[in-house]
């Protein structure tokens, strides 16, 4: 450049949208499976994968998934881990009983990402691993690898040449779309549909998760939790996703120390993650927040559990705080919570129990001995 002379400059980004597009277009033409229950996941999936030329089947389940295969030559498969009726792992290893399918290219697609996930997936016979929120460079470069299409693709249509943009994306506080928008591969239009589609069918899963668990019924409730966490990060909602992440494990470790609370962090970020999408889409009419009923004596027990981690000045109270938000605002208490909260936010523990005493006062619940009529 200081010579005066051009110099082609490639970026790892354009190294990255090269080979995205390369991979796209050998894969072009193949005929897939995709397993998933998940209706918002397959319309991603199914959006992205069509456009780049692939014809895709649907199965909703592991059953469907073997059944499918044993009908049609597919090119390959691509298989969520967690489902009803049977598992990715199960349909796998069914599938790989037939010696027709030894060869057939199953590939799992799962948002966990713990140690020996991987591996667990290898081992039930699939061939490789692609991780959710589905990065979509990544997914066809993973696709490229195992996948040989038998039916040549019709016309070599060429890729958009852009993965990345902005536009007329809606500005939502705590969200990162742009990151999201990159895993869809620059659409916006589908991006806005994702997150319509989070909020309207997340609307109640906490109440899901807490009924699959209370009746026993634990394989469901990891599944709830684990679907959150997949369309979180499909919509790069990391807070979301993390709080999920904590609930899925809990559950599928059957830790039940700190499972409620968990719940209602994961409650509370949920109705606020719902109403910012709303009102960044223009449409807060949308989201009503859903009827909390109030047990005033686990309220009770809530409250002097915070008094007690503020007076140790205890950096737990965050969450304590943060859980009895949606609470005290469905007993029309906003304000003060507010304060509380603030108070809480800003580590200046005194002055949240000074605020806490009002709320006590105002719900006429009791502290502590000595603690009804101010800080001691």
């Amino acid at each position: 450049n200081a010579l005066g002379k051009d110099v082609a400059q490639r970026t790892r980004k354009h190294e990255k949208q090269a080979n995205y597009q390369e991979a796209a277009r050998l894969v072009k033409g193949g005929h897939l499976l995709l397993v998933e229950d998940n209706a918002v996941n397959q319309e991603l999936a199914l959006e992205i994968l069509q456009d780049a030329g692939l014809r895709v089947d649907v199965a909703n389940n592991g059953a469907e998934a073997v059944e499918k295969v044993s009908a049609t030559l597919y090119d390959g498969v691509l298989m969520d881990c967690q489902m009803p009726v049977m598992d990715g792992f199960e349909a796998t290893r069914r599938i790989r009983q037939n010696p027709r399918f030894a060869d057939l290219p199953i590939l799992a697609m799962t948002a966990n990402a713990m140690a020996g996930d991987k591996e667990k997936c290898i081992e039930s016979g699939m061939n490789d691993h692609i991780a959710k929120p589905i990065d979509v460079a990544q997914l066809f470069l993973t696709l490229a690898r195992w996948i040989k299409p038998k039916q040549e693709a019709a016309t070599p249509e060429a890729l958009p040449a852009k993965i990345l943009g902005d536009d007329e994306l809606p500005h939502i506080p705590g969200l990162e779309l742009k990151a999201a928008l990159a895993r869809v591969a620059g659409k916006t239009k589908l991006l806005r549909k994702l997150l319509v589609s989070f909020r309207d069918a997340q609307a109640e899963v906490i109440a899901r998760i807490r009924a699959a668990h209370d009746s026993g019924d634990r394989e469901t409730a990891i599944r709830e939790a684990h679907t959150v966490k997949g369309l979180a990060g499909n919509i790069g909602a990391p807070r979301m996703a993390e709080l999920a992440a904590t609930v899925e494990t809990m559950l599928k470790t059957g830790e039940t120390d700190g499972l409620a609370d968990a719940l209602l962090l994961m409650e509370a970020e949920l109705a606020d993650l719902r109403a910012r999408i709303a009102a960044g889409l223009g449409d807060a009419a949308a989201v009503s927040a859903p009827a909390i009923t109030v047990d005033m004596d686990v309220l009770a027990t809530d409250l002097r559990r915070l008094d007690a981690l503020l007076a140790d000045s205890d950096s737990d109270a965050e969450a304590v705080a943060d859980g009895l938000a949606d609470r005290l605002r469905a007993l029309g208490h906003a304000k003060i919570a507010e304060r509380v909260l603030k108070a809480v936010d800003d580590c200046d523990f005194d002055a949240a129990r000074e605020r806490l005493t009002e709320l006590a006062g105002a719900l006429h619940v009791t502290l502590s001995p000595g603690r009804q009529d101010g800080v001691s």
